[in-house]
């Protein structure tokens, strides 16, 4: 009786282990298989946030946005671009109090996360964009 108790206490947490770590490197598979880059304009994505299918579209994405710059404003002292969008639409981006601000009127591109996006009364924030 003795035996077949060490047995069991001694396998329980060696199966626990193996399964989680099979759990882990299926789920790491998955994720670098589907990781996957978009480039998109401040119009199409200000399109999908006003037409309902931004997240089932971008979530899952890296995003190079491609806009001209129509503003800059300040938020909480964290610089926010504001790029033109479509149907009044605005695609809002918060850069890193350390990057360099670009001018108003210039056309840039940045880098960010689709699943950091959060959606505004008129438009898209993309929080922590990165100018390349």
């Amino acid at each position: 009786m003795q035996r077949k108790r060490l047995a069991t206490f001694i396998a329980t947490p060696v199966v626990l282990l193996l399964a989680g770590g099979g759990i882990f490197f299926i789920g790491n598979k998955y994720a670098v298989d589907h990781l996957s880059v978009a480039r998109v304009t401040s119009e199409q994505l200000a399109q999908a946030m006003e037409g309902d299918y931004f997240y089932s579209n971008y979530r899952d994405r890296t995003l190079l946005l491609s806009g001209t710059v129509s503003a800059i404003d300040q938020s909480h002292g964290v610089p926010e671009l504001v790029f033109k969008g479509a149907a009044g639409y605005q695609v809002r981006c918060t850069l890193d109090k350390s990057t360099s601000v670009p001018i108003v009127g210039s056309s840039i591109t940045v880098v960010t996360e689709g699943a950091r996006a959060e959606r505004l009364s008129a438009g898209v924030l993309l929080r922590d964009c990165v100018i390349p």
